[in-house]
């Protein structure tokens, strides 16, 4: 089930560490009732968001589809921005398997002295997604 609100902005943050601004947005992805990914989108400045992105099982196709509907179509970015510290292999895949690419990396900047990598998401690498995600959206009514 996909969610929404502070618990999931909360539930990322908790892990990837720092804080998110006040007026920050998180979708999360609910599994037998516990949150196992998520979101948080801060910073947008109507071309780019920044994301923070947590992840302990790899979520449903349809989440990813929700990702890149809220960034490309609610928040209208022609990209998204995340970092993620190379040590951290689930968030690593997941970047990649939904079509994020990597622009660059932070050398030294993570909370344990490594590497941060930058991914950054364009419309362009998750049609798939966003195709899945109109498809549900019309059979379902969501």
């Amino acid at each position: 089930m996909i969610v929404s609100g502070k618990e999931v902005v909360d539930w990322v943050m908790d892990s990837v560490g720092g804080s998110a601004r006040p007026n920050a947005t998180a979708i999360g992805f609910l599994r037998n009732g516990k949150i196992i990914a998520g979101h948080v989108f801060e910073g947008w400045n109507g071309v780019n968001v920044f994301t923070h992105v947590r992840i302990e099982e790899m979520p449903s196709k349809f989440f990813f589809g929700a990702i890149a509907d809220y960034i490309f179509n609610t928040l209208k970015c022609s990209r998204a921005t995340g970092f993620i510290e190379e040590d951290n292999p689930k968030a690593v895949k997941y970047a990649e398997h939904s079509g994020a690419n990597k622009e660059g990396s932070l050398k030294g900047a993570g909370s344990n002295g490594g590497d941060v990598i930058i991914f950054v998401m364009k419309r362009e690498n998750v049609a798939r997604w966003l195709n899945v995600w109109n498809k549900k959206v019309i059979n379902h009514g969501i």
